[in-house]
């Protein structure tokens, strides 16, 4: 087992491009992505959490229907 590096990452850095490839991936749907204002800063393994978002948003596009709207939110 190998161990993983933690970060303090802004937490719009690791959402942003999961919910771009989202769109791309599923352009049938509507997506959203709210953030707040100021920074939300999380701690973790900047890989892990990307990978946790991305499917995350692959299940969402899975069991929504067409034309359905997916939303991201953190109110921090």
């Amino acid at each position: 087992m190998t161990a993983t590096a933690t970060h303090r990452r802004a937490l719009t850095r690791l959402v942003l491009d999961p919910v771009s490839d989202a769109g791309a991936a599923g352009p049938d749907h509507r997506w959203r992505l709210d953030l707040p204002p100021a920074p939300v800063v999380v701690l973790g393994d900047t890989l892990r959490l990307t990978q946790v978002v991305t499917n995350l948003l692959a299940n969402a596009r899975t069991h929504t229907a067409p034309r359905g709207a997916v939303a991201t939110h953190d109110s921090g």
